[in-house]
């Protein structure tokens, strides 16, 4: 640039300062990122070709490969603390510039003040504190004034007695002595009172009696609710199918009952004591694992990102219908098991899973979907698995897979397990016990669609 355009050019501020490091940064990482992943597909190949080697007996290949594996897999752990420091050069950037947009807006209201100040007066401030107070005064001792008259024009004590002492000298003179007549009052009213003292014991006798039999009552409908109760939660154990369709009934006949004795009260008290909550005692209700013929809820939703970086939300129905679908869990991301084996093992297999009808293959977690979509990433399953999130155990408690792992500070996950859904319907599943890794490999799944 010559010096003429360098005399005029305009200087930047710091939002564009910091806007043009962003984007620099952001472009790196990108690029990193994109390293990161040929690496990871080179190491796919690397694993396949140790595997090959390893196959032929070609010990001294099958050393070398795994040297350039380890060294590779160095380089991915390099590349990723380079990402990590950028993105921590990018944090600091955004800091220092809220910083400094902080200093200038304290420097800009600073400014403001001392021009408030130097308009202000302190003379005239001092006049009218001083104005103020002289107003103050006068205003309280105008409303003592206005009590006093109050409380002399209502003081009427005086005059009532004077009154009082007129009415009786103009009584006396014409000879009427009002207390003279008291004597002759008759005294009828006493006997109906003690009448009517009998009379209120023996209406709380009746009152105690039907206060005793509505407690009964009350007593025996939440018997026959708490049976009720537990008669359902003995069906549910058999068969779970029926589950809802007894707590239901259980509940629509303590209402109708209550309806027909007139009492609101003892219909909310009986659905109540029916409620299906967790009480002391009681076990908590389970779902029966899901089973071959047995049809996935459809209305549970799962999330992913796309491949635009968007995250998305997908229904099971929507996901499965009319198509044939590989279905896989695992208990966690990041696991040994899941990244080492069972996830890598699918994505080897992906095409040929493929090649046998499969529509779509979908790898499901109890994680986030920000956690499932950096797992796809690190292992290379982008545009072959697609990586489902169920964030809150939802699925996995609908189809009867949870996995409570709360002993080992991991919560309520899912079992693994490996399914063939087709439009819908549950074809062949593989359940594994626990976190297990036996029955749910790829090779399970292609022995399944043969």
């Amino acid at each position: 640039m010559s010096a003429l355009g360098r005399l005029f050019k305009k200087e930047p501020t710091a939002k564009e300062v910091v806007r043009e490091s962003q984007r620099n940064i952001g472009r790196n990482v990108r690029d990193i990122d994109r390293e990161i992943q040929a690496l990871k597909r080179e190491e796919v190949k690397l694993i396949k070709e140790i595997k090959l080697a390893a196959k032929q007996g070609n010990t001294a290949g099958t050393r070398i490969l795994a040297q350039q594996l380890v060294r590779l897999r160095g380089q991915v752990t390099k590349m990723h603390t380079t990402q990590a420091q950028l993105r921590g050069v990018g944090v600091t950037v955004t800091t220092a510039a809220s910083s400094a947009t902080v200093g200038q807006s304290m420097q800009t209201a600073g400014k403001a003040m001392a021009a408030i100040g130097a308009k202000n007066d302190p003379h005239k401030m001092m006049q009218n504190l001083q104005q103020f107070s002289r107003e103050n005064a006068k205003m309280e001792m105008t409303g003592e004034m206005m009590d006093d008259a109050l409380e002399d024009a209502l003081d009427g004590d005086g005059v009532e007695e004077e009154t009082d002492e007129v009415v009786s000298q103009v009584l006396d003179s014409i000879g009427i002595d009002l207390t003279a007549g008291l004597g002759s009052v008759p005294k009828q009213r006493l006997p109906a009172k003690q009448q009517q003292q009998q009379v209120e014991p023996d209406e709380e006798d009746e009152l105690a009696s039907r206060l005793a039999a509505l407690k009964c009552k009350c007593q025996l409908r939440q018997g026959a609710s708490t049976l009720l109760h537990r008669l359902s939660l003995l069906i549910s154990r058999i068969n779970p199918a029926p589950m809802s369709a007894a707590i239901a009934s259980s509940a629509v006949a303590p209402r109708a009952s209550a309806r027909l004795h007139g009492s609101r009260f003892l219909g909310r008290m009986t659905v109540a004591a029916i409620k299906p909550t967790r009480v002391a005692g009681a076990r908590q209700m389970k779902i029966q694992a899901i089973a071959e013929g047995d049809k996935l809820p459809a209305d549970v939703k799962l999330n992913f990102f796309d491949a635009e970086g968007n995250m998305q939300e997908v229904t099971v129905g929507s996901l499965t219908k009319g198509k044939k679908v590989v279905l896989f869990a695992v208990p966690g991301a990041f696991t040994p098991t899941c990244s080492l084996k069972h996830l890598p093992g699918v994505i080897e297999k992906a095409d040929e899973l493929r090649g046998k009808g499969v529509d779509t293959i979908a790898c499901v977690s109890v994680n986030d979907a920000f956690v499932m979509d950096a797992w796809g990433k690190s292992v290379g399953a982008d545009g072959k698995i697609m990586m489902l999130a169920d964030g809150s155990a939802v699925f996995a408690q609908a189809i009867g897979a949870e996995l409570d792992l709360s002993d080992k500070g991991l919560g309520v996950r899912s079992r693994r397990y490996a399914m063939l859904v087709d439009d819908g319907t549950v074809k062949k599943v593989n359940m594994e016990e626990g976190g297990a890794f036996t029955v749910s490999g790829a090779d399970d799944i292609m022995a399944a669609l043969e």
